[in-house]
């Protein structure tokens, strides 16, 4: 984002903590640039600070304001904090966000467009009885996630019961530092699949783009032999003709509603183990 903007002709202002004022985004500024240091050790100090980052946006004076990756990126308060400063937030509406940058909300709007998910809670669990008793319903192995988890935080394969509430509480608390809500949600933990995902761009002005979809499971297998200092022998792409007949309808369905605004993703695990209905 930084060398794109500097492409542009576009002056960065760049919010950094503590720990990462010698990263590796501070050394791509260049002398037009600005480096605010936000202070703080923890997310929960810097990042996750809504009031500094909108405090540091005004002071600059910047135009708009690209949340980043993670913490407040899929925050729809903090979205619309940044445009009641007069401050364009460079991501989806309001609306957008709180139909599907909540997970459990995103569950409950496919199953109302009549687009199939998987077997879980469907709902914000507080409860770890209550969590434990939906868990036993589904069947173990499940998955405890976070309504706004992401990158690998705020998810936990949990194989029986005796482990369930340690492990519900671990999530909890990980999902709280990492991105400023506790909430989860159960889902099937389901051990053989296609992890399909569709990246998409669409403007304020209707415009569409499906720019491609990405086979997210041969990508864990490359992960894993590079892991082992094995060279993965062919680049690993997934043609469209493959997998359009079933996620492009349902891809549709989110567009034509306008749910799926600026930069975003949608994914599709291809079951093999379990059924629908």
């Amino acid at each position: 984002m930084i060398r794109i903007a500097q492409r542009q002709n576009i002056e960065v202002v760049l919010v950094q903590s503590d720990p990462d004022m010698e990263s590796v985004s501070v050394d791509m500024l260049t002398e037009r640039d600005t480096l605010v240091c936000i202070g703080g050790n923890t997310p929960d100090e810097s990042y996750l600070n809504a009031l500094s980052v909108i405090r540091v946006a005004d002071q600059q004076g910047v135009d708009s304001l690209h949340p980043g990756i993670g913490f407040l990126s899929e925050n729809s308060q903090f979205a619309e904090l940044v445009r009641s400063h007069g401050i364009s937030f460079i991501g989806p509406p309001v609306s957008s966000m709180d139909t599907m940058g909540n997970k459990s909300n995103a569950i409950n709007t496919s199953l109302r467009l009549g687009v199939p998910v998987v077997p879980g809670s469907h709902g914000i669990l507080t409860s770890v009885e209550r969590a434990a008793e939906v868990a036993e319903e589904i069947g173990y192995p499940v998955l405890i996630k976070a309504v706004h988890g992401g990158g690998g935080k705020g998810i936990q394969v949990v194989e029986n019961a005796p482990s369930f509430p340690d492990l519900f509480h671990r999530v909890v608390m990980e999902a709280r530092a990492a991105f400023g809500n506790g909430d989860v949600y159960l889902e099937k933990f389901v051990t053989s699949l296609r992890h399909i995902e569709v990246q998409l761009l669409r403007d304020t002005h209707g415009n569409t783009k499906v720019l491609g979809l990405r086979d997210c499971a041969q990508y864990s297998v490359i992960n894993r032999k590079l892991s082992r200092n094995l060279i993965p022998r062919r680049y690993l792409t997934c043609s469209n003709a493959q997998f359009w007949p079933t996620p492009r309808p349902l891809l549709m369905r989110w567009v034509m509603l306008g749910l799926v605004l600026s930069s975003s993703s949608m994914i599709w695990p291809m079951m093999r183990c379990i059924s629908w209905k």
